[in-house]
């Protein structure tokens, strides 16, 4: 009986155990990650309508970021996923990420070299958004390390670079039609 007993509470401990470091994982990546990136949503009504989550890779790897896009939707639309995205860049540009990754519903789409996202954080409210839309896009790669504008289907990258160079005023149609086209592959 006491092998028993004693095969009882390893097991108890052993389960104890996990479930404390599982908790505290997840509570680590909310406090540090997910807070601040539903501050930055809430705070500013452009946003509405976007659903994103913030993690480590893996919910461990602190070197790495991911910005997962649940939902795109109105009145906030495509825009709100780059300016949630530079918000947060802001909120943690004290974060020395080696890489930052862009997520859609859970699938890994692109990433940004840390540096690039810590760079998006100082510039946020000192550059326009047109210029740190254009600094996202002349960085952005997609997962096999291909950069965006030089891969992108169509010619959608042209039509971005094009877009974000001329000033034009439709800057938000453009970027609609280029994040549908992007996130459907």
């Amino acid at each position: 009986m006491p092998i028993v007993q004693t095969i009882n509470r390893v097991l108890k401990y052993i389960i104890i155990t996990v479930i404390v470091v599982w908790v505290t994982i997840y509570l680590v990546n909310y406090f540090l990650l997910q807070s601040p990136l539903n501050k930055v949503i809430k705070e500013d009504c452009r946003n509405q309508g976007l659903v994103a989550l913030a993690s480590f890779k893996h919910r461990i790897d602190y070197r790495v970021l991911v910005f997962d896009v649940r939902k795109i939707g109105k009145p906030g639309g495509p825009p709100a996923v780059f300016r949630a995205l530079f918000q947060l860049s802001k909120e943690l540009q004290d974060w020395k990420f080696e890489e930052v990754i862009i997520a859609y519903k859970g699938d890994d789409k692109f990433f940004l070299d840390g540096t690039v996202f810590e760079q998006l954080g100082v510039n946020y409210g000192h550059k326009g958004s047109r210029d740190m839309l254009l600094d996202v896009a002349q960085n952005l790669r997609f997962m096999n390390g291909d950069r965006v504008l030089t891969k992108a289907p169509g010619n959608y990258a042209a039509l971005l670079q094009q877009e974000l160079k001329s000033g034009s005023t439709q800057i938000e149609d453009s970027t609609n039609r280029i994040l549908e086209k992007l996130t459907v592959q």
